[in-house]
C-alpha cells in the first residue's frame, strides 16, 4: 500500500491511497476547508465567557491540557524544539 498526499506540505487536504492490487482510494478537501469548522469553537467560547464559565464541556480544560502533554511528548521523542525552548531530556 501507498500513501500519497496531494497538498502542500503538514497541511490537511487532499490524500490517496494506492493498494497492490491497483485500487486507489482518494480523499479530495477544497483548499481551507479545515479552517471552516473552528468558527464553531470561537463561537462556543464566546458563549462561555459571557456566561462567566472558564470552559466549555464540549472540550474541558483537562482535557486540552491532556492534549498538549501527548504533543509535548512526541516532539521530546522526535527531537523537535521550538525557538525560545530548551530541549528536555526524559
Amino acid at each position: 500500500m501507498r500513501a500519497r498526499r496531494n497538498s502542500a506540505a503538514r497541511m490537511p487536504g487532499n490524500f490517496s491511497v494506492r493498494f497492490p492490487d491497483g485500487t486507489r482510494l482518494a480523499y479530495e478537501e477544497p483548499a481551507g476547508a479545515q479552517f471552516e469548522g473552528l468558527h464553531y469553537e470561537a463561537a462556543a467560547v464566546a458563549r462561555a465567557i459571557s456566561a462567566g464559565q472558564l470552559e466549555v464541556p464540549q472540550r474541558p480544560l483537562a482535557e486540552s491540557i491532556r492534549t498538549m502533554a501527548v504533543a509535548d511528548a512526541i516532539r521530546n521523542q522526535l527531537g523537535i524544539v521550538f525557538p525560545g525552548e530548551r530541549p528536555r531530556h526524559p
